[in-house]
């Protein structure tokens, strides 16, 4: 959890839940996708709350989604989470984490160009064939 999602008296969460928290569960996991269910139960917020805000993350191109048949839809991260700042007592939690001074924007658009032209190599080879 990030410094957002802290348990207070009673055992309650305080805070909210950031895009970069809902980005680091992807982080967490060795599955190429995830649904929202899957997210939720990763995060102090309940699955119709993830859903709203993967697609309002959706819409920014910050994650991708499918549907997977039925009512099932799964996601993806586009963008790596930005890391937070560091402060000296906590250094050992950001350790080899990708440090950036680049916007989502930036990112965004990164991942973007990097979606064309891994579809415009699969085009290429599907000509090929």
């Amino acid at each position: 959890m990030s410094r957002h999602t802290k348990r207070g008296e009673g055992g309650r969460f305080e805070g909210e839940v950031s895009e970069n928290d809902i980005l680091g569960t992807f982080d967490r996991t060795d599955a190429p996708v995830m649904t929202a269910k899957e997210i939720a139960n990763e995060l102090p917020i309940k699955k119709d709350a993830v859903v709203y805000r993967l697609n309002k993350m959706h819409e920014s191109g910050l994650v991708g989604r499918k549907d997977a048949g039925a009512s099932a839809v799964v996601w993806w991260a586009k963008v790596e989470p930005r890391p937070e700042p560091v402060t000296n007592d906590g250094i050992e939690k950001y350790q080899g984490m990708l440090k950036t001074d680049k916007t989502a924007a930036e990112l965004v658009k990164e991942a973007r160009e990097k979606d064309r032209e891994r579809e415009d190599r699969l085009i290429e080879l599907a000509g090929d064939e």
